[in-house]
């Protein structure tokens, strides 16, 4: 098993609450992501998931960033940096 941490920067605090639990409430409807679960805090998103098949994390960016997409409607001076954390083997 994978598990993948992922980080979106520059989340304004009037939207960022409300994308943490819409994306957690999105990736129920992937069950290949075990545990996902999304938070907010100072200014960022922190995205955790597991599975048993993204070994570099890539596959877990590109859902992340769907959901990102989907649930986070306004703009910002940031571009929503996204990046790989971590992606730890257990």
């Amino acid at each position: 098993m994978y598990r993948v941490k992922l980080r979106i920067e520059g989340v304004p605090p009037e939207v960022g609450p409300q994308a943490a639990s819409d994306i957690a409430e999105g990736f129920k409807e992937r069950p290949w992501h075990d545990t996902a679960i999304c938070t907010y805090d100072e200014g960022g998103l922190m995205f955790i998931s597991e599975n048993d098949f993204d070994f570099n994390g890539l596959v877990t960016v590109d859902e992340l960033s769907d959901e990102f997409s989907a649930n986070v409607r306004m703009t910002w001076e940031h571009d929503g940096n996204l990046r790989i954390v971590s992606v730890e083997e257990f």
